[in-house]
């Protein structure tokens, strides 16, 4: 399996063309990016593939002083999940 690898606007495990896991965000003004879409394959499926990709698009996220909001329910509940991603979340609690 091909490690983590970095797209424009996304972050993808595998092929390009048909990855086995990715997180897609867009941004929606200046301070902040919308993650829009996030899927992990069956063959990746309950091996933490999704919160290493929410934790990219943070690690990204943080390192251009920007906050997060996710339409994508997925990574919503990712970051439900770990109070410690919450701080980068500019979403409604």
């Amino acid at each position: 399996m091909t490690g983590l690898q970095t797209g424009e606007n996304q972050f993808y495990i595998g092929d390009a063309e048909e990855p086995d896991a990715i997180i897609q965000f867009r941004n929606v003004n200046e301070k902040t990016i919308d993650i829009y879409y996030a899927a992990v394959s069956d063959t990746l499926g309950n091996q933490g593939m999704g919160t290493k990709l929410v934790e990219k698009v943070i690690d990204y996220a943080n390192e251009n002083d920007l906050k997060i909001t996710c339409s994508s329910s997925y990574a919503r509940n990712i970051i439900d999940h770990f109070p410690e991603f919450k701080q980068f979340y500019a979403g409604k609690e």
